[in-house]
């Protein structure tokens, strides 16, 4: 009997957080016969197995793939630290010619930050 709660409260959580959340020891558990004692739709153990969030493997395979990522890495950076650093997650200014005169000032800067990294100067 604990078995099978241990089971569905494995299959609750990587419902909820998908496959990686799970001890091992539990997802050792997940039969079909672990579903049908506690009365769970046998949809859940299929969800588990892979989350919503993960790309098609046809889209993953191909070589403009990899260089996406590189590029969407470089600029999620300059956005996370003009959000942080720049003071731009909650500007208090007024009016979106305010704001992005902001966000433009916060967008140099970040580019004066990394101009001498760039250049190779060492700091």
């Amino acid at each position: 009997m604990l078995k099978s709660i241990a089971a569905g409260i494995a299959i609750f959580i990587t419902g909820l957080f998908g496959a990686h959340s799970a001890q091992p020891a539990i997802q050792g558990q997940l039969t079909a016969a672990a579903v049908s004692a506690v009365d769970v739709a046998p949809q859940s153990i299929a969800l588990a197995s892979a989350s919503p969030f993960d790309p098609p493997a046809t889209t993953t395979c191909h070589a403009g793939y990899v260089a996406s990522q590189r590029i969407r890495k470089r600029i999620e950076e300059a956005f996370g630290w003009i959000k942080t650093v720049g003071g731009m997650r909650r500007p208090m200014l007024r009016g979106t010619d305010r704001v992005g005169w902001a966000f433009t000032f916060a967008a140099a800067a970040y580019n004066l930050i990394r101009l001498p990294r760039l250049m190779g100067i060492a700091a």
